[in-house]
């Protein structure tokens, strides 16, 4: 089984992703979100998994652009708790860091702790953790990177400090295929909806949901490509596709001439 992911290994996707699918599952490197979906368009890998959303830096928009382009169907999602740590060369001391490298969401998580214990240092956004990392092992100068301290497995780095993102950092990753082939665990569904730009026309998709008895475990709206300034809308539903009440929600989105895009159904991680 081939699974591609955003990152390189002892990545925080690299961890997900054997955690997800096996340890023995064949893991493909790709350094954007978008590589990993061509790889999928491509017939390259089997699986694509990228994160989704986090619990401090929020939903992952360049994900949400993919999930609308393309016919990719959600098949499993897992939920990651990221321990964020410094790492550096052995020979690397605290107060000697002059930069310090990670993905942008890892810098993000870590601010306050890089304001408070490194104010001085200059910080990189990079492509991402496990990279950082490999840059920072290459490199003579007194630099740093953030990540998992799985890293330090796979290089000759050590651990400065460790947990030093916000409390609670939880990461949600999602896996995609072609194929809508739907477990018989599967109890979650991800669509998309655009309605009419009109007054009161979400309100209505959304009474078709509530009249179903269908609880909404997520809903936000993205803008939709090459129309400026209009939506459209992401919904995870804590039911299946197949239900009938979600039949019975899709015939009421029909007599609106809402136009509905089933983009998952998978086993819902109740991690947290």
């Amino acid at each position: 089984m081939k699974v591609g992911i955003q990152g390189e290994k002892y990545s925080w996707h690299y961890i997900a992703a054997k955690r997800l699918f096996s340890a023995d599952c064949k893991v493909l490197f790709y350094k954007e979100f978008n590589e990993v979906f061509r790889a999928q368009d491509a017939g390259a890998i089997d699986y694509g998994l990228v994160a989704i959303e986090n619990s401090v830096y929020g939903s992952i928009n360049a994900v949400y652009q993919e999930l609308s382009k393309g016919d990719y169907f959600i098949c499993g999602e897992i939920k990651q708790q990221i321990n964020q740590c410094l790492l550096a060369l052995p020979t690397t001391k605290l107060t000697e860091i002059t930069d310090v490298y990670s993905h942008p969401v890892a810098l993000n998580q870590c601010h306050q702790w890089l304001e408070k214990n490194l104010p001085h240092v200059d910080q990189h956004a990079y492509f991402d953790t496990a990279m950082s990392a490999n840059k920072v092992a290459q490199s003579k100068r007194k630099l740093a990177a953030i990540g998992a301290k799985e890293l330090t497995e796979e290089l000759n780095l050590t651990v400065l400090a460790e947990n030093i993102d916000i409390d609670s950092n939880y990461t949600r990753f999602i896996a995609f295929s072609k194929s809508n082939k739907v477990s018989d665990k599967a109890d979650k569904t991800s669509i998309i909806l655009t309605t009419a730009h009109v007054e009161g026309a979400i309100y209505a998709a959304l009474g078709c949901f509530a009249n179903a008895n269908i609880n909404l475990s997520k809903l936000e709206s993205h803008p939709i490509p090459g129309i400026p300034w209009e939506y459209q809308f992401y919904i995870d539903l804590d039911c299946r596709f197949d239900s009938k009440k979600f039949i019975q929600a899709a015939k009421c989105l029909l007599e609106q001439n809402v136009k509905t895009k089933v983009i998952g159904c998978y086993k819902a991680d109740d991690m947290v």
